[in-house]
């Protein structure tokens, strides 16, 4: 059980509570290798209590964390909320502005220059249930699967970006839509990070410079790329000791028809309502990090 990666979800949120003190709410999210990761595991890899406020849009060295509460999601078990509370009874530097313009990146005259902006949401995932939580098939009396099959609902995380062009969209992006990292991207590893939609707007003027936004969605989970499963299914099989020699099936009125395989190439004989499947994976794989030129908030 560990850390796959800590990062900050949005910008913090600032709060002035009087005019000699004032708070900051930050919002860490934490991904795990296992549900079983306890709150333990996960607050020790976030900054500790006591410690100065440093983020991606700007620090402010005179505000300390005083508290941390972490939240597991309930969509998705490896994923943790960690919730920080900074405070200081110090005005905030001049300058330092977090929650939307602290980032320098963000204040270029040339908005095509700036970082991309970003949003968390989530997708639900719904997937034919197999066996309950006792390890029971999920089969009726014949055991044959149900007409109307019950379906475990659970949620897949997504991030849509904002990234300022110079230009409309070409034909090049095609390359990107539906397909998976080749690379790890925004610390999910291979194949488990895929572009879901990709739309634009514009043209916006901006001090003098035209510029289009793109926005990107993605979604993260192995499940990205596991989801291609082709029943075992056919008119012929295998002719017993032949590895190449095939024969059509027949059914019981000695007609020819399809039926099941056993994933050998021969008729499959195995309990009512299972059967077997082919897993495949229609994918293309692209480096999704050529899709920010200016980088992301934090670089």
């Amino acid at each position: 059980m560990g850390i796959i990666s800590v990062r900050d979800y949005r910008q913090p949120i600032q709060q002035e509570v009087s005019p000699t003190e004032y708070v900051y709410t930050r919002t860490l999210m934490v991904i795990v290798d296992s549900p079983a990761t306890n709150c333990k595991a996960v607050l020790d890899a976030c900054p500790p209590v006591g410690v100065t406020l440093q983020t991606p849009w700007g620090n402010d060295a005179e505000a300390r964390c005083i508290k941390r509460t972490p939240r597991q999601d309930v969509g998705n078990l490896l994923m943790w909320w960690v919730t920080c509370e900074y405070r200081s009874t110090i005005p905030p530097k001049l300058g330092l502005k977090l929650g939307g313009e602290g980032n320098p990146r963000q204040e270029n005259k040339n908005p095509t220059l700036r970082p991309p902006t970003l949003s968390g949401n989530f997708n639900l995932i719904r997937t034919p249930a197999v066996q309950d939580l006792d390890g029971q098939w999920v089969l009726n009396s014949a055991g044959d699967p149900f007409d109307k099959p019950k379906y475990i609902e659970s949620g897949a995380p997504t991030i849509t970006f904002v990234q300022n062009m110079p230009t409309m969209p070409g034909r090049d992006l095609n390359r990107f839509y539906r397909a998976v990292n080749s690379t790890e991207f925004l610390g999910w590893p291979k194949d488990e990070a895929r572009l879901n939609n990709f739309s634009f707007s514009g043209a916006v003027w901006e001090n003098t410079f035209v510029y289009w936004q793109y926005h990107y969605t993605f979604e993260f989970g192995a499940h990205v790329t596991q989801d291609e499963l082709i029943v075992d299914y056919g008119y012929q099989e295998l002719k017993p000791g032949s590895d190449s020699e095939k024969v059509r099936m027949k059914d019981a009125f000695g007609n020819f028809a399809p039926d099941k395989l056993d994933g050998q190439g021969r008729r499959y004989s195995g309990p009512k309502g299972e059967a077997v499947y082919r897993e495949f994976r229609f994918f293309k794989r692209m480096d999704f990090n050529e899709l920010f030129p200016n980088g992301m908030p934090w670089d």
